[in-house]
């Protein structure tokens, strides 16, 4: 099993920080107007999780790693 495997098997439940502003049901009519289901909702919840937010919340996870990420793989394929 990749890492990548095990990170995105491992638990989906999203941060308890953001769970209090996560409106499960605002996520699902999201996700019915995009057509998408979110499979891991901890990746969700650090994709919209703010640097200032989660610095004054005290969670490592905020959008800046994936936003490299996604900057990296673009750069690659242009």
């Amino acid at each position: 099993m990749t890492s990548f495997q095990r990170r995105s098997n491992a638990d989906s439940t999203p941060p308890p920080v953001f769970e209090e502003y996560l409106d499960a049901e605002a996520v699902t009519r999201v996700e019915k107007l995009l057509g998408y289901t979110f499979t891991n909702r901890r990746l969700l919840a650090e994709a919209l999780m703010h640097r200032s937010f989660a610095g004054e919340q005290q969670t490592a996870a905020s959008y800046e790693r994936l936003e490299f990420l996604g900057d990296a793989v673009l750069q690659l394929a242009v």
